[in-house]
């Protein structure tokens, strides 16, 4: 009898596993694999250039990006917040409570997930040092 709980139990946790790995995949996939595919040029007509808070950070509906780089992870939330993104990005190593100033982070809103992301700008990406 215990040997058959046993079985049941380990059949159940692979199955919740093996579904768990199909949706994370699924969701990557989504958000970075088919986002690349579909817009894989769309990276290459952004430039970002330093913090501009006289303008609002420059927001580019097309893309969800702030075109000027956004000092503090707070702050960032608190645009991205203007623009519906309510979640932060769960896989960021940033919290998004800091106030550390990072000279080269932009924030992104992307609305279809609600998620918020802050993360360092490319030089090339950039038209500043």
């Amino acid at each position: 009898m215990f040997e058959l709980k046993r079985n049941l139990i380990s059949s159940i946790l692979q199955t919740s596993i093996l579904l768990y790995c199909t949706i994370l995949s699924t969701f990557v996939y989504q958000t970075i694999g088919g986002y690349i595919y579909a817009n894989n040029n769309l990276m290459d007509k952004l430039t970002f250039t330093k913090p501009c808070p006289e303008d609002d950070y420059r927001f580019h509906n097309a893309t969800g990006n702030f075109l000027c780089v956004v000092p503090t992870a707070k702050l960032c939330f608190k645009l991205c917040q203007k623009f519906g993104c309510t979640e932060w990005y769960y896989m960021s190593f940033i919290p998004s409570g800091s106030n550390e100033i990072k000279d080269y982070h932009r924030c992104r809103c992307f609305p279809e997930y609600r998620f918020c992301f802050y993360n360092a700008v490319p030089r090339r990406y950039r038209n500043f040092d």
